[in-house]
């Protein structure tokens, strides 16, 4: 702890000060608007509120390495604060960008201050949910994404059932919606879905006893991750440890599913859906199951998959996997 009370408080309310001065500027710019403007005008107006919705984020971002940092200063010196922020931005009237800020400033509560404030969940955990069924992929993603933060606290098992059903329908949904630029977005959404219903089955698996087996099967078959780089590497991480300690429900009956799963590994080995520590670990367990059973797999695997195959084992085996 570098920071003493004084300086994390004057922070706090510099930073809020910024954006509570962007706020009041966008409701004056709004006052003075004609009901009628030319092309030109709309296009620099936008530009200003981009320029403002920019200036805001950034003074919301430096929150959370003081969350991360100071915890327990923050939560008694400036934690209200931001409270009452995150309130205004969820009112009803609020606009799209308002919502958004809020729930990215959620999720730095949620990951950083966790049990600290569970008190407060009640005023901002049920919007969070509320928008991981929102139409408005930006909004859903970052729901999503905070379900998964949500979801490594022990207060959150009373939401764990409601909450996995959501997200369960968030990634059936996405993956059946088609390859186009234009769903990039969408299938972002269910990647990190797919990271909050692993968090889910690991921390509470007793809370989601009734669905288990089909969020198992929804995650299993939502995989691999399409868009997300950082829930890439989280969920194929898993799924490769998974399956190194034969999970039955990852496995299968008699290991069933394997061949599959191996095949999704090798689709994602040394991309920017993997990181460096699992694709060695990829290339290991490829060398573990040996010649025979790689012929197997090889077997129901597509001619692309074959060949990274053999580069697979043959990297692992020269130790530069």
């Amino acid at each position: 702890n570098i920071l003493h009370a004084e300086q994390l408080r004057h922070i706090c309310r510099s930073t809020l000060a910024v954006t509570a001065e962007s706020f009041k500027r966008r409701a004056e710019a709004a006052k003075g608007r004609p009901s009628h403007h030319d092309e030109d005008g709309d296009e620099h107006e936008d530009d200003d509120e981009e320029d403002e919705q920019a200036v805001r984020q950034a003074m919301c971002d430096v929150a959370g390495p003081l969350m991360q940092h100071h915890a327990d200063l923050f939560v008694k010196e400036s934690f209200p604060d931001y409270l009452n922020l995150v309130l205004q931005c969820l009112q009803p009237q609020a606009v799209k960008e308002d919502r958004k800020l809020a729930l990215m400033v959620i999720c730095d509560i949620l990951e950083h201050l966790g049990q600290r404030v569970t008190s407060f969940w009640p005023q901002f955990v049920p919007k969070l949910v509320e928008d991981i069924h929102n139409p408005d992929p930006h909004l859903r993603q970052v729901a999503c994404y905070g379900a998964f933060l949500a979801a490594k606290v022990p207060d959150f098992a009373p939401l764990a059932l409601e909450v996995a059903n959501g997200l369960s329908q968030v990634v059936t949904q996405s993956r059946q919606r088609s390859k186009k630029k234009s769903e990039k977005i969408a299938q972002a959404c269910a990647d990190n879905a797919l990271s909050a219903i692993i968090e889910i089955l690991t921390v509470h698996s007793q809370a989601v006893a009734s669905i288990k087996a089909q969020l198992w099967q929804v995650w299993l078959g939502g995989l691999p991750c399409q868009e997300d780089d950082s829930e890439g590497e989280r969920n194929h991480k898993k799924l490769l440890e998974l399956i190194q300690q034969e999970k039955p429900e990852v496995v299968g009956e008699g290991g069933q599913n394997v061949p599959k799963l191996f095949g999704v590994l090798v689709d994602v080995y040394k991309t920017d859906m993997t990181d460096e520590e699992t694709s060695k670990g990829i290339g290991l367990f490829a060398l573990r199951l040996g010649e025979s059973k790689l012929e197997g797999f090889a077997a129901q695997f597509s001619e692309k998959q074959r060949k990274k195959l053999l580069r697979i084992v043959r990297e692992a085996q020269a130790g530069k996997a």
